[in-house]
């Protein structure tokens, strides 16, 4: 299943690059328009930044300066036509002591089916405690060191996140990686890998592809509608699937209790579990594994509707 998914978003991906590559192929002119701010504000402004289409990145820096670079690269069939459609691309940036705006977007009059083409590329740097509000309706998301706290929402695009915190991200379709995320986390995928690695455990929800999960801090709490997930250095939490392998590798530290349930599939443990089964009156027998490990707190609910959980030692 991860192999179709990787594959819709390559064809998508290869799709849109075509259409560029089209685009720029039967023009000749190119012109680079590039629009640059920068505001002094407090040590923990709010920073909003909204891209209809492009990259975006998004990265702390030092001081207490907010500094927004657009830059949209325009193609068309005169250098005077490729800098009339650069022009027409709207950006907007403004700021205060406490607040930075950003928005950009394609010219109002540009189709789907436009024979000329444009790239839009924005470059934020902001105060490391900042709280960024970032939405993009098409292209990649990188955000790298905002300790304050982060907000994204995403409609089509990967998105990276590194070295942030209280992160509170929604992703429509691409794939996800998180790393080095501390304080809150909260992450809703509906179509996508979600690949995460030192993180504070916290919250994933996802409707259709792929959950990898390295070394969360704490206990975590997974949903996945479709897809397989892997915990490894697993320290509790509760994980469900409604349709799906399990796998958790459980941290050499992890004391508690577990229970573990699958509706239509096995259950494998490396501890020393409970067993209990239930008939049914179709399909097969449902299983159903607990314990205890240790003598400490920490607790590991798992459950599987359709798929095979499996429970290892580190």
């Amino acid at each position: 299943m991860n192999t179709r998914m990787k594959q819709i978003t390559r064809s998508m991906t290869m799709l849109m690059a075509v259409l560029l590559l089209t685009a720029t192929a039967a023009v000749s002119q190119k012109y680079d328009r590039v629009v640059k701010e920068s505001f002094q504000t407090k040590n923990n402004p709010t920073v909003e930044v909204e891209s209809k289409f492009g990259e975006v990145h998004v990265s702390a820096g030092s001081g207490n300066t907010v500094t927004a670079v657009v830059k949209v690269t325009a193609h068309d069939r005169s250098e005077a036509a490729a800098r009339k459609l650069a022009d027409a691309a709207r950006v907007e940036i403004k700021g205060s002591g406490d607040q930075v705006t950003v928005r950009v977007a394609l010219p109002e009059d540009m189709k789907g089916d436009d024979d000329r083409g444009i790239e839009i590329d924005v470059r934020v740097t902001l105060p490391s405690e900042s709280k960024l509000d970032l939405r993009s309706k098409f292209g990649a998301v990188h955000v790298t060191g905002v300790k304050g706290a982060v907000k994204v929402g995403t409609d089509f695009g990967e998105v990276t996140i590194k070295e942030c915190a209280n992160l509170d991200l929604t992703s429509s379709f691409g794939e996800v990686s998180l790393g080095g995320i501390t304080g809150s986390m909260t992450v809703e995928s509906k179509m996508g890998e979600v690949k995460a690695y030192g993180v504070p455990g916290g919250k994933i929800k996802s409707s259709y592809g792929e959950i990898d999960v390295n070394r969360p801090s704490g206990p975590i709490d997974i949903n996945s509608s479709m897809g397989e997930i892997t915990v490894k250095g697993c320290r509790g939490g509760t994980i469900s699937s409604s349709y799906g392998e399990v796998t958790l590798v459980m941290d050499k530290g992890f004391s508690g209790r577990i229970e573990a349930e699958s509706s239509f599939g096995d259950i494998d443990s490396d501890y020393d579990l409970q067993s209990k089964e239930k008939k049914k009156s179709y399909g097969p027998t449902s299983q159903k594994k607990f314990g205890t490990v240790g003598s400490g707190s920490d607790k590991l609910y798992v459950k599987s509707s359709f798929g095979d959980i499996s429970i290892e030692k580190e």
